[in-house]
């Protein structure tokens, strides 16, 4: 037949909710999740096209660790896929070449990431499945690298988020407890007092000796069980996501985002003063651009004294120095981020303009760009002294200084306490006391629509695709059913559905596949593109026993295809998609399991953290046909969407001086997509209102922007949940509009 039984590979995504909370299966982090387990098809073992596809179960074992945070247990729950080899600072380069000669055929391991800074190794596994499989591959690693410690990456179960323990870990004090006795209990423990968590006088930085992150969890559980201390926190390495998302068009350079906001009616008021900061806490932001270099504060003139030296553009809290530029040719996420903000192009063109132009900017690095990982890898510890820093304390925790008024996280990150109190003392006691309006990126995901990946096809072979809806004998009559949309061939063409069933497809079965809009009698379709009339195409009402067939052959070239599809089934249902070559099945993957119910949603919904923490204000992403982007994570957590792409349009924004880019002159600016876009651009209405009136409060600009949304979308503002009321899930209070909420800033006195 010519195919390779290894050649097609799929990747799919999903996600399980337990106790309220997402649990994401990753393999390394993608923001692509792995499926359910294929089921195989006796008899078809040399000829299937074989699938990566393995359930979270597969992909992780409890060991019985975790960790807690605001008094919550967490599970950590081991990969089977990677472990991290922690080693000397010298020796990096020689251990690195010394595990990849190791490497053979007997070997299950190889190096995939060096995280220099942090003395680590990050090392791949390969076809585990147990606990004690991956105890004799750490011990084979630990054999051919001559190192003593080799500890597990972690996966956190409330987000999928990678984690790595370290010899690290605070404590806050309680209010009658004095250092000396954190002192008296650290001798009594073998444990060392490193440094106070900056902007703190009462969080401490702990190290243990003899370092196990067995041993490390239990001694957070000993000091959290002591009288003398509030709570304990490991100072993970955790994964920090960009929540950006892929951008594969090219549009023109027409900023409609500021249209669509109405950003001209709040700059007939103001355009933004220098005298209102917004801080971008990101990987490093490009101060030299053109269109941002007037946005900074001259070089020279640091006069805050506020225990970080010569900070006049912010603070690298990654590498813990001055500047915090990007470091390497990856770090463009931060770039983009500022542009959106306070972009100034002046009468050049082309160039970007922000929504707050003439604001100031405020870089925090706190993360690093890698080409082998989309995510970045920063300490707990670092993210929380990030937002004090940016609330205006003092690193000595006691004196206050005018940092920055409002703060930008365009990233999702681990829930740590240390992290919480920071969200919180920014929130409700930065600004001198006004508190500082964090905005924050919903995270991106694609809500009830999943995906599935093959890849592998060769060139000129001719398959037959099929999707294929039964029900069991057990299987309910006509309750269920699945939809489908954007079906992406190896040739790059799209199939969405749009003018119903297309010529060449053909339905057979108890029932046929039909055309179906988004919105109507219960129906999906993936809105971003093709707004509110969207299509898709549904499985029809079946009996026990019936099936519903859709199919579909056609020559491919070489490459991979890709679908999206949304479970509504009941028990004793299921989905499976299969692939035929010559008459014969050589790929089948069951793409549901049992007991998803037919609700809108699957899953309880919620946005990712910290847009989730009730101090920080949850944006979501807008489509400039006026629906919610469909990556953009919504429910608890929300309180408006704003414009980024997902539709026809992108963000049109400052990109760092001298990358690779299509667009602008010298690669300064890119297109712009995911939550990640909308955040910045809430920030920036959100920096106009304070620049009309400085004496708002964080919550009374929370209020203003939620009062002046556009009701945008066919779902009914009639609900009352964590957002207010008058609000739905998916949007909050809706699209955010700049001149009303300007003018309503401009004329609303203090609290």
């Amino acid at each position: 037949m010519g195919v390779n039984s290894q050649a097609i590979k799929a990747v799919g995504k999903y996600c399980l909710c337990t106790g309220g909370m997402f649990i994401f299966a990753f393999v390394g982090f993608v923001p692509g999740i792995y499926a359910q387990s294929p089921e195989m098809a006796k008899g078809l073992a040399d000829k299937r096209l074989s699938g990566e596809h393995r359930s979270r179960a597969g992909l992780t074992r409890d060991a019985g660790e975790f960790y807690r945070v605001d008094g919550r247990k967490v599970r950590l729950l081991r990969s089977l896929d990677k472990v991290a080899v922690h080693h000397a600072s010298d020796q990096g380069p020689a251990l690195r070449q010394r595990l990849t000669g190791q490497q053979g055929a007997r070997r299950s391991w190889a190096v995939e990431q060096d995280l220099t800074r942090e003395q680590i190794l990050i090392v791949r596994t390969a076809d585990l499945s147990s606990l004690a499989e991956l105890d004799e591959t750490v011990r084979q690693i630990q054999q051919a690298s001559d190192v003593d410690q080799v500890s597990p990456v972690y996966i956190n179960e409330d987000t999928g988020l990678e984690m790595i323990c370290t010899h690290e870990f605070i404590v806050k004090l309680a209010p009658d407890a004095t250092l000396e006795d954190l002192e008296d209990f650290n001798g009594s423990m073998g444990v060392t007092l490193v440094r106070h968590l900056r902007g703190t006088t009462d969080q401490f930085i702990l190290r243990m000796h003899g370092f196990s992150p067995e041993g490390l969890l239990s001694l957070c559980e000993i000091y959290l069980n002591d009288s003398r201390i509030v709570w304990a926190s490991p100072n993970f390495l955790s994964q920090v996501v960009f929540d950006a998302w892929p951008v594969d068009r090219n549009y023109a350079p027409e900023q409609w985002h500021l249209e669509k906001i109405d950003a001209a009616g709040a700059w007939d008021i103001t355009t933004g003063t220098r005298d209102i900061v917004v801080a971008v806490m990101d990987n490093g932001v490009d101060i030299e651009h053109r269109d941002l270099r007037n946005n900074f504060p001259d070089g020279d003139s640091d006069t805050s004294d506020n225990g970080y030296a010569n900070d006049a553009f912010g603070w690298d809290f990654y590498d813990n120095d001055n500047d915090p530029r990007p470091s390497n040719s990856f770090d463009n996420h931060g770039t983009r981020v500022a542009g959106v903000i306070a972009a100034n192009r002046g009468s050049r063109d082309p160039g970007a303009l922000g929504g707050a132009y003439n604001c100031t900017l405020m870089a925090l690095k706190v993360a690093k760009g890698d080409p082998q990982d989309p995510a970045s890898w920063a300490s707990d510890a670092q993210m929380a002294e990030a937002v004090l820093y940016a609330a205006g304390f003092h690193a000595d925790g006691v004196g206050r200084w005018h940092g920055a008024d409002v703060i930008n996280i365009s990233l999702t990150l681990v829930p740590k306490w240390e992290i919480n109190e920071a969200l919180h003392r920014a929130a409700t006691q930065g600004r001198q006391g006004k508190g500082c309006p964090i905005f924050c990126s919903s995270g991106n995901d694609y809500d009830g629509w999943s995906s599935l990946s093959v890849s592998g096809f060769q060139a000129g072979r001719t398959y037959t695709f099929r999707w294929q809806y039964a029900k069991k004998p057990t299987g309910s009559p006509n309750r269920g059913t699945v939809w489908l949309d954007s079906v992406v061939f190896p040739d790059g063409e799209i199939e969405r559905f749009e003018k119903g069933l297309p010529s060449g497809w053909k339905t057979t079965g108890s029932a046929n596949w039909f055309s179906v809009q988004d919105g109507v009698d219960g129906n999906h379709a993936m809105t971003g593109w093709d707004g509110q009339h969207s299509k898709s195409v549904r499985a029809g009402s079946i009996g026990a026993n019936q099936f519903c067939l859709l199919e579909l052959t056609r020559t491919v070239r070489e490459g991979g295809m890709q679908f999206w599809y949304w479970p509504g089934m009941e028990s004793g249902e299921q989905f499976d998609f299969v692939i035929v070559q010559d008459s014969t099945e050589v790929y089948r993957e069951t793409l549901i399991p049992d007991n998803r119910t037919q609700d809108y949603i699957p899953y309880i919904p919620v946005v990712a953290y910290p847009a989730l923490h009730p101090d920080t204000i949850g944006v979501g992403a807008s489509t400039n046909f006026d629906y919610r982007a469909d990556y953009s994570r919504y429910g608890v957590g929300l309180d408006f969407v704003a414009p980024s792409g997902g539709g026809s349009e992108s963000i049109y924004t400052t990109d760092r001086t001298d990358t690779s880019s299509q667009f602008g002159e010298e690669g300064n600016y890119t297109y712009f997509s995911g939550t990640s876009a909308a955040a910045p651009l809430a920030a920036a209405v959100g920096a106009l209102m304070l620049s009309a009136n400085p004496d708002l409060t964080a919550q009374q600009v929370r209020d203003i922007m939620q009062d002046t949304c556009d009701p945008i979308g066919n779902e009914p503002y009639n609900e009352i949940n964590d957002a207010g009321l008058n609000t739905n899930a998916y949007f909050g209070h809706g699209r955010i509009k700049a001149g009303p909420a300007v003018t309503a800033a401009r004329d609303t006195t203090g609290m």
